[in-house]
């Protein structure tokens, strides 16, 4: 396969692994087996969040092989998602520790957007954590992405790009939750939610900067979500270390549905 080099102008990208990254170019560089590395490593601590890197539809459900399809023909492959339980090395995370909420093949992404969680999965587990990305170009294949990457618009902080703006209008007390049910236990009168963003009382939008877990209390839901549920929350907000009393709720989506 040639290998191919990248004018600076030709890709605008937002950088997908959200903070800080200490990174070399290693495009071309050998790999075990004779292979030829044909992306470029990003090294960060598991679940690191990654963000969108242009807008398009994210594809595949592999930890070792997904990404987002533009509408140019241009395609970018994310390797290496988390599989593990947060602090561990176990490989039980699930979607819950990999995906961002409302995230999954099919879905419109957003440059800047919350998409999934950094981690070792693949061939990654022999060595450190870090998102192996590539840039796909139409009629060319896989290009060299560094000098793209290298001018890339960088963030602290994902953006979050509300669906349905208009749901609800919002009191001065209140905060709408966009997130997805993890779990949901009457017993203990909780419903697990991950945030993939806020909107606050003026409709200003929030991304997330690290895993943002929040909980409902279970007796105050009038629509009770199932596990999977992409789901927008209004409430007033909830003092910390307490759950939102939900005081509407509108279901969008499910990952498992069929």
């Amino acid at each position: 396969m040639a290998l191919m080099a990248l004018p600076r102008q030709d890709v605008a990208l937002t950088f997908p692994v959200l903070g800080a990254v200490t990174w070399t170019d290693t495009w071309g560089a050998p790999r075990g087996g004779g292979r030829t590395h044909i992306g470029q490593d990003l090294p960060a601590e598991k679940m690191r969040p990654l963000v969108a890197a242009r807008d398009g539809v994210w594809y595949g459900s592999a930890l070792n092989g997904s990404g987002i399809r533009c509408e140019d023909g241009v395609s970018l492959n994310y390797y290496h998602l988390n599989n593990d339980s947060p602090g561990t090395d176990d490989g039980l995370g699930g979607d819950e520790y990999s995906m961002a909420p409302g995230v999954w093949a099919g879905v419109p992404v957003r440059a800047g957007q919350f998409v999934a969680y950094l981690g070792d999965s693949g061939n990654a587990e022999e060595t450190v954590s870090h998102l192996h990305f590539e840039l796909w170009l139409k009629d060319l294949g896989v290009v060299n992405a560094f000098s793209a990457l290298t001018s890339a618009r960088r963030l602290e902080c994902s953006e979050h790009y509300p669906e349905r703006p208009e749901f609800v209008p919002l009191h001065e007390d209140e905060i709408r939750w966009d997130g997805e049910v993890r779990e949901v236990n009457p017993e203990k009168g909780y419903v697990k939610i991950d945030l993939g963003g806020t909107v606050d009382s003026a409709g200003v939008a929030a991304g997330i900067s690290r895993f943002t877990r929040r909980y409902l209390k279970y007796s105050d839901c009038e629509l009770v979500p199932k596990v999977g549920d992409f789901c927008l929350v209004i409430g007033k907000i909830p003092e910390v270390g307490k759950g939102m009393s939900p005081k509407a709720m509108l279901v969008l989506r499910n990952r498992y549905a069929p």
